[in-house]
């Protein structure tokens, strides 16, 4: 393998298990690891590799961290900080034009689905002496499969981009860096 294309797919991953997680730590690794990637690409030998990931890296999480310092105010508290931690709502679903009724538990991850809309439980609140109240978010985007397509094709290129790269050289000769003179 290629060690450009084992680069981007270590940046590939990092990035996945970031949007998984939502440590941005791990952002940063995964551009560490494409900025490799175009080192490899451009030729430099795996030491120089590894000192731009590293630079990178080391750079992008000193970012966050000053980030993170500089806006500590204004960061959202933890989960657990005395807020619920999760949303659910018992609704019950009235379907004029079929006549149908049924009951739906809406929550935060797991939103209502009917005729194209979502509807998500978006919040919650319990005023002292009041009713407990849910809020929702009702969407419809109906582009989502040509997204989904998009991304898959997008993915594609890039893998085809770097296994097509492998075969475009051959035939063509190598430059001797030793002697600097094209070898064929």
């Amino acid at each position: 393998m290629e060690q450009d294309l084992a680069w981007a797919i270590l940046g590939l991953t990092l990035v996945i298990v970031e949007l998984l997680t939502g440590t941005f730590y791990l952002l940063m690794l995964g551009i560490a690891a494409f900025g490799a990637a175009v080192a490899a690409y451009f030729g430099f030998e795996f030491p120089a590799q590894a000192m731009v990931a590293g630079a990178v890296a080391v750079a992008g999480c000193f970012g966050v961290h000053a980030y993170r310092a500089r806006n500590a105010a204004q960061q959202m508290q933890p989960i657990d900080a005395g807020q619920p931690a999760s949303f659910e709502s018992d609704v019950i679903l009235k379907d004029d034009s079929t006549g149908s009724r049924r009951e739906v538990n809406i929550s935060m991850n797991r939103p209502l689905q009917h005729r194209g809309f979502r509807v998500f439980q978006s919040g919650y609140q319990q005023p002292e002496g009041g009713p407990e109240i849910s809020i929702f978010s009702v969407a419809k985007d109906p582009g989502i499969p040509l997204k989904y397509a998009g991304s898959i094709i997008l993915v594609l290129g890039t893998l085809l981009m770097f296994y097509t790269r492998k075969f475009s050289n051959q035939g063509q000769g190598s430059f001797s860096k030793s002697k600097g003179v094209l070898v064929s």
